[in-house]
């Protein structure tokens, strides 16, 4: 069970830390990437990775966007479809 306390201050941390990276120019804030990144450059192999903007957690309001649900898939076949062709063609130099 965890203390409400201690979930506000991680929030409080959180915030901080994206007003701090806000002003050294970050856009996005990557919450996975760094840990695949990790164990490809231990195993020696090749990782790449594509940023698809999931949802906003810098507006009032939290917009979720559509990555979750089942909105514009047409749209999200394209972006995927294009992320491994680039894949494919970066690999091949």
């Amino acid at each position: 069970m965890a203390k409400f306390g201690q979930q506000t201050l991680f929030i409080e941390k959180h915030l901080k830390k994206v007003e701090y990276m806000k002003e050294k120019g970050c856009i996005a804030v990557d919450m996975e990437c760094s840990a695949v990144a990790a164990f490809a450059e231990f195993r020696e192999i090749d990782v790449f990775h594509f940023f698809y903007s999931a949802d906003n957690l810098d507006a009032e309001k939290w917009d979720s966007r559509s990555l979750g649900n089942h909105d514009k898939l047409e749209e999200k076949d394209k972006i995927a479809y294009l992320a491994l062709k680039l894949a494919e063609k970066i690999s091949q130099k």
